[in-house]
């Protein structure tokens, strides 16, 4: 439903008379609040990510998209709007990932793209040993998960992130674009905490969060992530002013 549809919901089913703005604000503000307790459950993942972007609109201007994906969990790791694709916009996705899971992975899979073989061994990979094989940045030996997918057909697919981005294509095409690059970045979240932690995984009959070691039980999942959340929120901000008293 677009956010205008959800205000005249809330006014002819529940009474609730307000702007569609206000809508927009509870959702800005809890996709961030439940994003940032997600990735601090360390999220468990397998030896393979999937790695990829797509254009979305945001207010006339084709932007990037990115999405970090696990291949054992389906568990989508991380989410990234940019206006570009050079090295750091790149690098900025798996920085993110990197902060959602204690686990690194053995390969990621991408397509051809120019900027990802630095971005990747820059980002997860590791000096090399005399056993490894050898990717050079910079004139310096390094080992580096990254592995280039030649095509869809492949052995090694891309097909799993690709399905992924035409499940996100499905939300997005609601609002025919974005209004700006924050909003995006906040309703991305979003639409990850939604995929991870609320909507059942069709394949694994459960929740790519559960898999992942994070289940957060039956009924109306949004409201209980939302109060643990708010939890650990309000625990956190106690156990600074414990550690720091005036």
């Amino acid at each position: 439903m677009s956010i205008r549809k959800v205000r005249e919901h809330l006014e002819q089913v529940e009474g609730l008379r307000v702007s569609h703005m206000a809508v927009y604000r509870w959702i800005v503000r809890y996709s961030k609040l439940a994003a940032e307790w997600m990735d601090a459950q360390g999220a468990r993942t397998g030896d393979r990510w999937h790695v990829d972007e797509t254009v979305v609109n945001v207010n006339g201007r084709n932007e990037y998209l990115w999405n970090i994906l696990d291949h054992e969990s389906r568990f989508l790791l991380a989410t990234h709007i940019s206006k570009d694709r050079d090295l750091a916009d790149t690098r900025a996705p798996f920085a993110k990932a990197k902060r959602a899971t204690p686990d690194r992975p053995v390969d990621v899979l991408s397509d051809g793209m120019k900027s990802y073989p630095e971005a990747i061994t820059k980002e997860l990979g590791r000096p090399a040993k005399p056993s490894d094989d050898l990717t050079l940045i910079h004139g310096k030996s390094w080992y580096s998960p990254h592995r280039r997918v030649p095509s869809i057909r492949a052995k090694e697919s891309n097909n799993r992130i690709e399905r992924f981005h035409g499940t996100e294509k499905e939300r997005f095409k609601v609002m025919r674009a974005f209004d700006g690059e924050p909003g995006t970045a906040v309703l991305a979240e979003g639409l990850r905490v939604h995929y991870n932690l609320v909507r059942e995984h069709q394949a694994l009959g459960m929740t790519p969060g559960e898999v992942a070691g994070i289940p957060v039980g039956d009924g109306f999942r949004w409201k209980t992530i939302i109060e643990r959340a708010a939890k650990s929120r309000i625990v956190t901000a106690e156990s600074r002013r414990e550690a720091c008293p005036d």
